[in-house]
């Protein structure tokens, strides 16, 4: 371990609020840990005023200006909200203030924030913020025509909605023409209940929806707002606004096009066949308006 993440991690695991110089950098590329009461990261003078505001799960990189030694100043500050992640945190904060890496972070945050999201993944969900909205929107109007009524947003269920009359599962594109939905396993459309597949279409725009718009919706009605803001969180989701030109919601019975056990001989999947994903095309499946 070197002195950087020695001095990182020590920090992070110290629980002390405030600042300290990471050890190790030399006062050309000097950058700080901090710890408050919402997070803890670490921060690099922003040189160039780059805007900046991207979250992923629990973490996040924005330009903030925060006071760190009696004075105020513009930084990159990239941080985490989860404490049970802080020592795998603390590789990615090493990435983010070394030497090395310093002149093309400070040119170009963004790309450095992209490259280490498609290496971090996620493991509940890597979605597009419309296919957030698609399920949200689900649940919303859901959430008072049945008793029960679960958002398997971070819970990894075989169906993103389950409620006491059935199970829904949600796709969504901003393809204007596409009529085509992967199905990623062959479990995702099985069924012990009644099962509805919905599927939006939605083009940007800033007219549109965004997720704060349908979490206000769905807090009105009475939905947990402390566990909505946890599902979120944990999912992570870049900002944006849609449109939603179509919603439609099909029956997956014997009349739908499906793979499931029960496809193969003796209702069995062969051995050897670990993962089954296919694309079925909606055209010409009878199906009908699902909001509105």
């Amino acid at each position: 371990m070197n002195t950087i993440e020695t001095s990182i991690k020590n920090y992070f695991a110290s629980q002390h609020k405030g600042g300290s110089i990471i050890d190790g950098l030399s006062d050309e590329c000097r950058a700080y840990a901090i710890r408050n009461s919402e997070w803890y990261g670490v921060a690099i003078k922003n040189i160039n005023n780059i805007e900046i505001s991207e979250e992923f799960s629990s973490c996040a990189i924005k330009n903030k200006y925060l006071s760190v030694g009696n004075k105020a100043d513009n930084f990159l500050v990239l941080f985490c909200t989860d404490d049970m992640i802080r020592n795998k945190f603390a590789t990615l904060s090493v990435d983010f203030v070394c030497s090395e890496n310093r002149v093309q972070i400070l040119a170009d945050p963004f790309a450095w924030w992209q490259e280490w999201k498609q290496l971090l993944g996620n493991a509940i969900s890597n979605k597009k913020v419309y296919d957030i909205i698609a399920e949200m929107m689900t649940l919303n109007e859901l959430f008072d025509k049945c008793e029960k009524v679960s958002w398997n947003a971070i819970s990894r269920g075989t169906h993103d909605i389950e409620t006491n009359r059935g199970d829904y599962e949600v796709k969504s594109t901003i393809k204007r023409f596409d009529n085509t939905v992967t199905i990623s396993s062959q479990f995702q459309l099985d069924k012990k209940k009644e099962l509805k597949l919905v599927f939006y279409r939605f083009e940007k725009s800033q007219e549109g929806l965004c997720i704060n718009d349908v979490v206000n919706s769905l807090v009105e009605k009475g939905y947990d707002p402390y566990k909505l803001e946890n599902q979120l969180q944990k999912i992570g989701f870049e900002k944006g606004k849609y449109k939603v030109l179509a919603s439609l919601q099909y029956d997956v019975d014997d009349n739908f096009p499906l793979i499931t056990k029960d496809s193969f001989k003796g209702n069995k999947i062969p051995d050897n066949v670990e993962k089954i994903v296919y694309t079925i095309s909606l055209n010409g499946i009878k199906n009908k308006r699902f909001i509105g």
